[in-house]
């Protein structure tokens, strides 16, 4: 598997989570280490996917992240 298809494969499982229910940060780590086997990987995706507006986060400091219209557009299409 090429490295574009791993990250995508993780963004992908990211944003199921989030299309479930919103999270905060720790419980999605927790919850996709298994899929993304660092931190480190798991933080470049879903930095990637924040900054890209595909996830949104509430607007407390304890608030949870959750996706956005463009994140279940991209979630269709991946």
């Amino acid at each position: 598997m090429s490295v574009i298809e791993n990250r995508m494969k993780l963004a992908k499982t990211i944003l199921k989570k989030l299309a479930k229910r919103p999270h905060r940060y720790t419980e999605l780590l927790r919850e996709t280490i298994t899929e993304c086997r660092t931190p480190y990987r798991f933080n470049y995706i879903f930095y990637w996917l924040k900054k890209k507006g595909y996830v949104t986060k509430g607007e407390g400091r304890q608030e949870p992240y959750s996706i956005t219209e463009k994140g279940e557009e991209l979630l269709k299409i991946i």
